[in-house]
């Protein structure tokens, strides 16, 4: 009998322990964890979204096993976690990323223009995360008479990365070979080039040229040719065969980016990246 009543009176103790204990955690977790959704917690586990993407400093970099890291890395590891997601970052180069997302075996590819062929394999949110400022980088003191438009330096050699588009009126002038290109496959490639005179001008984006030419100790000989050439938004594209392509789910990213963007975070993502750049910030 009196273990009975000792059992009975324990359950009693428990429940109101454990009910405390529940309580409490709760205020911690929303005191410590502000970046962990609501979806997350109720359903009580992380849903994972591999993400594949090219290394493209400052904004996607991994190296020697490292996290990735950089501005749309940051980005998209404060968005996905307010939705219960997980990213799983997998970075190689552009022909690699862009397959994994297009057959399935990602479920999203970064950075990404929103072009019309690419709707056959992706679905694109309507918010972007970023823009890119696609820019000709050129030597220092040498007057190239670059006035904001590609007939301006039509007849000058041109490098860009391999594959790479830049802007609609720029690819459609490469595809009519109207243009002295060179194509190299990487940015550091294509900083040292103009550097020792091998080619006149290379475009990039003007924070990744900002990076190459600062990693390879060029930033007394190189410089960035204002006004950008054109500024384009990037998206998280979605990969059609992704659950995460329904339009439950996009809508949902969407949401989530507009209110993290109106909050300012990506200009304090931004301007953290900057503060570890060595140039001034473009």
């Amino acid at each position: 009998m009196f273990g009975f009543v000792l059992r009975h009176r324990d359950r009693s103790v428990l429940s109101k322990a454990g009910l405390f204990l529940v309580v409490c955690c709760l205020s911690v977790s929303c005191l410590v964890m502000p970046s962990i959704g609501y979806a997350e917690f109720v359903d009580g586990h992380e849903q994972e979204m591999v993400i594949a993407g090219l290394n493209a400093p400052p904004y996607i970099s991994r190296h020697n096993g490292v996290a990735a890291q950089g501005i749309i890395i940051d980005l998209i590891n404060e968005i996905l976690p307010w939705m219960g997601i997980k990213p799983r970052f997998v970075i190689s180069n552009w022909s690699r990323a862009f397959q994994q997302a297009k057959m399935g075996q990602a479920d999203a590819l970064i950075p990404t223009l929103n072009t019309p062929e690419r709707h056959d394999w992706f679905v694109f949110p309507k918010e972007p995360l970023v823009h890119f400022h696609m820019t000709f980088f050129g030597e220092k003191g040498r007057h190239y008479g670059y006035d904001g438009t590609l007939d301006s330096v039509v007849n000058l050699s041109i490098g860009k990365l391999q594959n790479g588009r830049v802007t609609p009126t720029f690819d459609m002038a490469e595809q009519q070979g109207k243009l002295k290109l060179e194509s190299r496959s990487s940015i550091n490639l294509l900083a040292k080039a103009v550097a020792f005179q091998r080619l006149d001008l290379f475009i990039i984006e003007k924070r990744m040229g900002w990076w190459s030419i600062n990693q390879e100790k060029l930033a007394e000989r190189l410089h960035p040719l204002d006004p950008p050439l054109g500024t384009h938004p990037i998206y998280l594209a979605i990969s059609k065969n992704s659950r995460y392509a329904s339009p439950s789910w996009i809508k949902k990213i969407n949401e989530t980016i507009r209110e993290v963007r109106q909050a300012g975070l990506l200009d304090r993502i931004i301007e953290r990246h900057h503060n570890g750049l060595v140039s001034p910030p473009p």
